[in-house]
């Protein structure tokens, strides 16, 4: 490679000041030295040229990364503004899904007040018509009772002809199970047969090596020497003669297998008779159906006319059942009302024996208040006594005898003690005065309320009971009226189909 070449390949990789600085030494040392006026001119004016375009490449590439650095704002402000939008698009969509479930589960909860509704009515038409079913089954049970005569020309086929299907097509059942037991068996032996040929061809198979090995091909009839061909002569006969008897095995066994092919030949042709004879018994049968499809469009179009009868006589039997329930309701009512009269006069009685229960309390309270009057009586009777000793003192005495003194110390102290229990006493008493004097208060507002209360369930109840009775009266007529009016329609109608019939 020239000089030129080697300088340009180094400038090449020159990338920044400190490059080019490395470069220069380098060229100060080692290429400089090789280089003519024409390499040196070239060198002086590439260098001056790189290292302008080394200057202009740092602010250059500053620049660049601004841009880029603007351009990553610019995109993250648009993709903050982009997401802002997305999170209000989809709080608005979230707020309309929110809408669209509320008016749903409005939707569905006015659908399950319908359901609920539509199965009450289900479930009144389902009691209405079991009763109708009811009527309907006893009136068939009559009309039963009266066409038993009538039965047995309604039937499809006859006995004997049924039974004897039915044994055909149970013999058949037999026959299919015997040929498919046969078919099994037969492949069985097919099995064993070509294993037992397979077996024969091995055995010829090894004859003929062996022969071809000793060289008798075609000469068996020549003698043989040596006591190995004996040998080999005696194990030929023995194979040959278990050769011979699995043959006439075999042959055996093919007899009774041809014997067993014709017996099954022989069954599938009864089977053929029997199935020619099924399939007439089923064009009688198809025959026979067909008539009793005729009677029994017959009989639908009696049962109708019949129906439509009955369904006249329902619809009065149903207005009747009707006034009668709701007798039977009123009837109700009117126990509950007695039970509910009883129950109050036994809640007066009970009142009135409260009420006396809490006289006789006030009358023990008030003999209590007046045992505790005679002890305070008592009590202040001694206390004057005991003043009265103090008093025999004279005034004026500045001098009392010792002994007297003592008496009249130990007197003061007994007469503390006993006017601090009996101070304590007076205010138990008061305190249990007071709370006597509360009871009987609250006893006798409560008696007040009590029969206050009581007289007003009494009358209240007993304007109930008298306005149920003259509901139950003027029901009472009105189903009379009813009774009568449905009896003579009854009537009428049972002269018409008499009349019909």
């Amino acid at each position: 490679m020239s000089s030129h070449g080697r300088f340009r390949e180094s400038l090449y990789y020159c990338r920044t000041v400190e490059d080019v600085k490395c470069f220069v030494s380098y060229l100060s040392t080692t290429v400089l030295a090789s280089l003519d006026v024409s390499g040196l001119f070239f060198f002086f004016f590439f260098f001056l040229f790189y290292s302008l375009c080394v200057r202009l490449h740092v602010p250059f590439t500053e620049v660049r990364l601004n841009k880029i650095i603007i351009r990553e704002k610019k995109k993250g402000k648009k993709m903050a503004d982009s997401n802002a939008v997305t999170v209000q698009e989809d709080l608005c969509d979230l707020q309309t899904q929110l809408e669209q479930r509320r008016s749903q589960a409005r939707n569905l909860e006015l659908q399950v007040a319908r359901k609920e509704a539509e199965l009450r009515r289900a479930k009144e038409e389902q009691a209405l018509l079991k009763e109708l079913r009811m009527v309907n089954e006893v009136t068939l049970r009559k009309k039963q009772q009266k066409d038993d005569a009538h039965d047995n020309t309604r039937l499809k086929i006859s006995l004997e002809s049924l039974t004897q299907v039915i044994s055909l097509e149970d013999e058949i059942k037999n026959e299919n199970r015997r040929t498919a037991e046969l078919q099994d068996s037969a492949n069985v032996i097919t099995r064993q047969m070509e294993d037992v040929e397979k077996g024969i061809e091995n055995v010829v198979s090894r004859l003929a090596l062996v022969r071809h090995v000793t060289g008798r091909d075609g000469r068996e009839n020549a003698l043989l020497s040596g006591p190995a061909t004996t040998s080999e002569w005696i194990m030929r006969k023995k194979n040959l003669t278990a050769l011979h008897e699995e043959q006439n095995t075999m042959k055996a066994l093919s007899a009774l297998l041809s014997e067993r092919i014709e017996a099954i030949n022989k069954e599938m042709e009864e089977q053929s008779q029997k199935a020619e004879q099924l399939a007439a018994a089923k064009q009688s049968l198809v025959e026979t159906n067909k008539e009793y499809d005729a009677l029994l469009e017959e009989m639908k179009s009696m049962e109708r006319l019949i129906k439509k009868k009955e369904r006249l006589l329902d619809a009065s039997t149903a207005k009747e059942s009707d006034d009668y329930k709701k007798i039977k309701q009123l009837e109700g009512d009117k126990k509950v009302l007695y039970g509910t009269l009883s129950k109050f006069r036994e809640t007066n009685v009970n009142n009135s024996k409260s009420i006396l229960s809490l006289e006789v309390r006030l009358r023990q309270l008030e003999t209590k208040l007046e045992a505790v009057n005679l002890f305070l009586q008592h009590v202040f009777a001694q206390v004057e006594e005991e003043e009265e000793t103090l008093e025999n003192i004279p005034e004026d005495a500045t001098e009392v005898p010792l002994q007297q003194f003592e008496e009249l110390c130990r007197e003061l102290e007994l007469s503390r003690e006993t006017l601090v229990q009996r101070d304590d006493q007076l205010n138990a008493h008061d305190a249990k005065v007071e709370q006597l004097g509360r009871k009987t208060f609250v006893l006798q507002n409560a008696i007040a309320s009590r029969a206050t209360s009581a007289q007003l369930q009494v009358k209240g109840k007993e304007k109930e009971f008298e306005t149920l009775m003259s509901h139950v009266d003027y029901m009472k007529a009105e189903f009379d009226e009813e009774y009568k009016k449905l009896s003579r329609e009854n009537a009428m109608l049972q002269s018409k189909l008499a009349q019909a019939s």
